[in-house]
């Protein structure tokens, strides 16, 4: 019997950091088949970042060039938090003694004023200056720091102080966390309770003071704790340019570490994490296909260990001649997932949101559904539903 395949693809480019989804047909001995590929979702806000504005305080800058004199007035301490920031109105006259700051962990430190100023350290030696009255400077270390005016100016304005902290060993969550820079390895932890996607949601911050919030350039990779040691279990992906970036590993339940570096040396890096579970039983042949009921669905996940010959079966009956839909969409992934529907009859497809959905007048009978990886770096989850 004359095989018959019908092919259809379609593929997705995505910004805040993710790969296209697919899904594959076989041909098997007089059953027809139907091959498409499983749209990636990976900038579909699993992980929503909300861009964070902290120390952008570009109106200052608008303001009058008399700008402002602190005598004997210190900034509030920048504590070692995710984000602590300080904004002080601070009045100058006939002088260009601003304050002093106090840091109590070393971190990535980023100022806005009025006018151009210089940080002297607690010897009063130059430290660094500012640039049209936005100071950038990672690596900053603990200790007290004098600031002035570069010129001797009187008025009043505003001066915004932020410190994101270097620090490594903190555990990831649903609210973002600003990393320091400093042009090595940060490694964040978070744990994975169920077998499923890990979803890293990353955000560039600051690149330098003129290029807020580009998302590019950031390797990421993830370990996975092994007795006292930790063993790399992933492929390393890297953003594109965007302002949030989802990077998807998918993983069984345990304890890992996402190694993050930014291109930029002194790049600060906004990251958040979030699981979704996706463990429902298959098949590891045709012969044994775990059966999805009427209006019932699979959830399952390809791990980024797993090898590119494992395939995952499941199959549907069809009680008698009727229409039926069978949608295989991707619950996050990074590269392509192929599936392949087989029976008596050969399904037609259509792209649906996320995925495609395979549909018929059926024939009563039987019918296989394969899902497999397309490559060693595929890795991510997807659903498979009988919906009628």
């Amino acid at each position: 019997m004359r095989k018959k395949i019908l092919k259809g693809v379609f593929c997705s480019a995505l910004s805040i950091v993710m790969a296209t989804g697919g899904v594959f047909v076989s041909a098997a001995p007089k059953q027809a088949e139907v091959t498409t590929k499983i749209q990636s979702v990976q900038n579909s806000k699993i992980v929503n970042l909300q861009q964070t504005k902290t120390s952008e305080n570009t109106k200052s800058k608008a303001q009058a060039r008399t700008a402002v004199q602190l005598n004997n007035v210190t900034v509030p301490t920048i504590w070692n938090t995710s984000v602590k920031s300080a904004v002080k109105s601070v009045t100058l006259e006939n002088g260009n003694d601003i304050g002093t700051i106090t840091i109590k962990n070393a971190g990535t430190l980023v100022a806005a004023f009025g006018v151009d100023f210089v940080v002297r350290d607690a010897n009063y030696q130059y430290i660094m200056g500012s640039t049209n009255g936005l100071l950038y400077n990672a690596n900053m270390k603990p200790g007290t720091y004098h600031l002035y005016t570069k010129d001797v100016v009187k008025g009043t304005a505003n001066i915004s102080l932020s410190l994101y902290p270097n620090q490594n060993n903190r555990t990831l969550g649903s609210k973002v966390i600003m990393i320091g820079g400093t042009g090595k390895n940060s490694y964040q932890y978070f744990k994975v309770s169920k077998r499923g996607i890990a979803i890293i949601g990353l955000q560039g911050v600051w690149v330098n003071p003129t290029n807020f919030g580009k998302t590019y350039g950031i390797t990421n990779y993830v370990q996975k704790k092994s007795g006292s040691s930790w063993k790399t279990v992933s492929s390393s992906q890297y953003t594109t340019e965007s302002r949030n970036y989802n990077s998807v590993y998918g993983l069984p339940a345990g304890s890992y570490r996402v190694v993050l570096k930014s291109t930029y040396q002194s790049g600060v890096i906004g990251a958040a994490y979030r699981q979704v579970a996706a463990n429902s039983s298959y098949g590891t042949s045709k012969k044994k296909a775990k059966t999805i009921s009427r209006k019932k669905y699979k959830k399952q996940t390809f791990l980024t260990t797993d090898s590119v010959k494992k395939e995952h079966w499941y199959k549907i009956k069809v009680s008698k001649k009727r229409t039926t839909y069978i949608d295989v969409t991707s619950l996050g992934s990074s590269g392509t997932i192929y599936c392949t529907v087989s029976g008596k009859a050969r399904f037609k497809t259509k792209n649906i949101k996320n995925g495609t959905r395979y549909y018929l007048k059926a024939p009563k009978g039987t019918y296989y559904i394969r899902v497999k990886r397309y490559s060693k770096s595929t890795t991510g989850a997807y659903q498979v539903k009988y919906v009628k």
